[in-house]
């Protein structure tokens, strides 16, 4: 193969990579999705997309994501989440 016709293919290579990485997946999916929910619904999905899968996830081919790479996400979003439900307990007995 010439050196301009590897170069072609690994351009579109490159191409359906990005293609195909979770973030632009999930971005594409979120948008068809959209019409369907209300605006605060769909803001919330982007948001917890936006703080807690992108960036571990985001430039991840879907076809290189293994179980584990999702419940490695899960277990880093449980911890702030219990915090949370924490600190909710605490202000609403406060208030009482």
């Amino acid at each position: 193969m010439g050196k301009q016709k590897a170069r072609k293919k690994q351009k579109r290579r490159a191409a359906l990579s990005s293609a195909t990485q979770f973030e632009a997946v999930a971005r594409e999916w979120q948008a068809k999705q959209k019409a369907k929910w209300s605006e605060h619904r769909a803001a919330d999905i982007v948001h917890g997309l936006e703080a807690d899968v992108f960036r571990y996830l985001g430039a991840t081919p879907i076809a290189d994501i293994e179980v584990t790479d999702v419940l490695t996400v899960l277990r880093r979003m449980e911890m702030p989440g219990v915090h949370e439900l924490a600190r909710r307990a605490s202000s609403s007995s406060a208030r009482r």
